[in-house]
């Protein structure tokens, strides 16, 4: 899976979202799970793996929190165990829908 397999699991939570925000429902965090196949060759694994951190949270910037594994792949790398998406601000940053929903 890519990262954008998994902003397309968030936006298909959009209506829910939606139904939440308008029943008076807190936020609730989403966790995704990390994919269990990981890329075949080393160019790949460093492609996907630089494509989940940029919508990483990192230094004030809204995105997601992954917690990491390590593979035995190509002499040991990271693999996403979990993404977890943690505030309504990362949501809708990660979706594209702050403006639309008036952040």
């Amino acid at each position: 899976m890519s990262e954008n397999d998994y902003i397309g699991q968030l936006r298909k939570k959009y209506l829910e979202y939606l139904r939440r925000i308008i029943a008076g429902e807190d936020f609730a965090p989403i966790t995704l799970r990390g994919g269990l196949k990981t890329p075949e060759n080393f160019p790949a694994l460093f492609a996907a793996v630089t494509s989940f951190q940029q919508y990483e949270k990192a230094n004030g910037r809204p995105g997601w929190s992954i917690v990491w594994r390590e593979i035995k792949k190509f002499g040991g790398q990271r693999w996403p165990s979990s993404i977890t998406v943690t505030t309504e601000d990362d949501y809708l940053f990660l979706i594209g829908k702050k403006e639309e929903a008036g952040f």
